[in-house]
Parts: C-alpha cells; structure tokens; sequence
C-alpha cells in the first residue's frame, strides 16, 4: 500500500471536487471558490474558504 492514500473520499457533496479539498489540505491552502456552499465540509480539516470578492477584500484590493 502506498503512504499518502486518501482514505476519507467521498467527503464532499460533488466526488469530482474532492481532489480539491484534498490538494488544498495536503498544501494548507485556502479555498477561492463562487460555489462555497459546495465546501461546507472543508472547516472540518481547518481550511478557509472564501468567494473571490471576499478573498480580494482579505487581502486589501477592494
């Protein structure tokens, strides 16, 4: 068996975005997405998820 195997998939509600969840988890990233509700499960692991808007206004550009 491989180390680094996800044994958590399926976690979200569309399987095809947990690779994202598992990438930004493996990399500490957060989550810039128009579809946070898509995510919900992501604060389960600690991750931030913002929309685009309120990731811009995080980091000061409106």
């Amino acid at each position: 068996m491989r180390s680094g195997i996800c044994r958590w998939r399926p976690k979200l509600r569309d399987p095809n975005d947990d690779f994202l969840l598992e990438l930004a988890v493996k990399s500490n990233a957060m989550i810039i997405t128009l579809d946070k509700k898509d995510f919900i499960l992501a604060s389960e692991f600690g991750l931030v998820v913002m929309t685009p808007k309120e990731f811009l206004e995080y980091i000061g550009e409106i």
